[in-house]
């Protein structure tokens, strides 16, 4: 039976997605695995094989949109988020979405171009503008001190 995978799933939401799956399974074959009622068969094509992957990803904003869609959904929770700082501000991505809103311009990849009243704020990267909408911030970061470290042309690294 295929398993669904939505769009923006993460590594982490796939693996217990798999595994709930591979419970359902083995509870549903019970019975003939035990008593060998089923035929092993030999695995058509190759193993797919997934290389270790870095274990924190530090944003490079001169990747394009769909790599960096993709680092996001492998560095998420609950695995160290993929980050970036402005100032002395760590932001830990926990979701990001192309903007459609903001009118991209080329211009330097990293500079935040918008920001929206319910804190969300978009970034250029090579090719597009990305919507945070969900990040953490260490240290915490309040509403009082948000205006100054999150404003058009801050620089994020």
């Amino acid at each position: 039976k295929p398993i669904p995978i939505g769009e923006y799933i993460t590594s982490h939401e796939l693996y217990l997605l798999s595994m709930t799956k591979c419970c359902e399974v083995i509870t549903e074959n019970f019975d003939k695995l035990i008593d060998e009622k089923i035929i092993k068969l030999p695995q058509t094509g190759c193993g797919s094989y997934c290389d270790t992957f870095a274990r924190f990803f530090h944003i490079n904003w001169q990747m394009n949109w769909v790599d960096l869609e993709r680092r996001f959904r492998v560095h998420s929770h609950p695995y160290l988020p993929a980050f970036f700082y402005i100032g002395s501000y760590c932001f830990y991505v926990k979701k990001a979405e192309i903007d459609s809103k903001t009118s991209y311009i080329a211009g330097k990849p990293g500079r935040v171009l918008n920001v929206e009243e319910n804190g969300s704020f978009s970034i250029s990267c090579a090719d597009s503008a990305v919507n945070l909408v969900s990040y953490d911030t260490y240290p915490i970061l309040d509403d009082e001190h948000r205006n100054l470290v999150i404003f058009p042309g801050a620089i994020a690294d």
